[in-house]
């Protein structure tokens, strides 16, 4: 059989067949077919140049054609769902009180990283358990959220400890970089 040959009811053919096709006990992914089928279409756009052009031109028509593409079927991977048990391992192996209150808030309200690293004690009201969110761009987006028990609790240890910061910045914010800080920095000697 020469490559002028092939039909696109083949290609179909082929393409079906490869959805049925195991390798290593496992179906083919439909991204994988999409691959193969993909090679096959350049093979056939470079075997269609004509010769006048630089080309082989060996054949006349492509035979993978859109019709034959639709059969490979949806190429999105699905991603499993998260195992919420990993975010618990992934906090207890926190050891730091600071950072084990940054990283119980954030996943338990849904917070931005620049709403967590501007919370402050008073926006824990301890008598409802909600802590304030404030607005990042108008103050209507301000809200009060219920806190889990889980975050209520680290909170309440950090606020508790002997070494909390009573000003309660869950993170610091680094400095901004101002053009007088640049002109300090390079002004100043190399130790």
């Amino acid at each position: 059989m020469l490559i002028g040959d092939i039909t696109p009811g083949m290609i179909k053919s082929f393409i079906l067949a490869l959805k049925r096709k195991k390798f290593r006990g496992e179906q083919l992914k439909s991204k994988t077919i999409k691959n193969i089928v993909t090679d096959l279409n350049a093979m056939y756009s470079w075997a269609m140049e004509p010769t006048e052009d630089g080309g082989p031109g060996l054949v006349d028509k492509n035979p993978v054609t859109k019709g034959a593409r639709k059969l490979i079927g949806s190429t999105r991977a699905v991603k499993k769902a998260i195992n919420p048990r990993w975010f618990d391992i992934a906090g207890a192996a926190i050891e730091n009180k600071q950072d084990r209150a940054w990283f119980d808030v954030t996943r338990y309200l849904g917070m931005r990283k620049d709403e967590s690293n501007r919370l402050k004690w008073s926006d824990v009201d301890w008598r409802t358990g909600k802590v304030r969110i404030p607005g990042t761009k108008t103050e209507e987006a301000e809200a009060w959220l219920p806190v889990s028990p889980a975050a209520l609790k680290t909170l309440k240890d950090l606020h508790d400890s002997q070494d909390r910061d009573p000003w309660f910045n869950l993170r610091v914010p680094r400095p901004k970089w101002t053009n007088e800080r640049k002109e300090d920095l390079q002004s100043t000697p190399n130790l």
